[in-house]
């Protein structure tokens, strides 16, 4: 007599509308979780975690007025942290918008900026501060929402991976 394993499935992270209240918050520590077991191809991985685990306790205390995590948000924010991974960018500093996206924000003390705001799974916007590339006495103000995978390519012209990688690869 043949038996058949009864599996429970997986909750789906294409769609955070399919994701019931309870399993969200689940959903958001198992992405954060993720996050951290990939301290060897991922930098920083831990003190981002961490840095998540903070934002969602904090977005917890505050319900009503905050938000949860948003987890296409956060999901977006690991991919862009896998697609980036050879880059070895410098940690950023992570907050949450009051809609519960991620925002991750580098900046340097010579007037340098840059944010990218993870909207879902697929895209993201970004605002960039930084010398303008033709002539270096000015300052670009730009933003743009754009394919998640399109981000770096974008800021390529303003030279924001020299300032926001990690010379070392840590």
């Amino acid at each position: 007599m043949e038996q058949h394993a009864s599996a429970t499935p997986e909750p789906c992270f294409d769609s955070s509308d399919s994701l019931t209240v309870e399993v969200r918050p689940k959903a958001v520590r198992e992405a954060i979780s993720i996050l951290r077991n990939r301290q060897e191809t991922i930098t920083h991985a831990w003190t981002l975690a961490h840095r998540l685990d903070g934002l969602e306790e904090i977005a917890e205390e505050e319900a009503p007025d905050q938000t949860p995590i948003d987890i296409d948000s956060l999901l977006g924010f690991l991919l862009f942290l896998e697609e980036t991974a050879k880059r070895h960018l410098n940690c950023p500093e992570i907050v949450l918008t009051p809609t519960g996206q991620i925002r991750a924000e580098w900046g340097d003390v010579s007037s340098r900026f840059f944010a990218v705001r993870f909207i879902g799974l697929e895209d993201a916007q970004f605002v960039l501060i930084a010398p303008d590339p033709a002539n270096p006495r000015k300052t670009v103000r730009a933003s743009t929402s754009c394919a998640l995978e399109s981000v770096m390519r974008l800021a390529e012209p303003y030279r924001v991976n020299e300032w926001i990688q990690d010379p070392d690869g840590r």
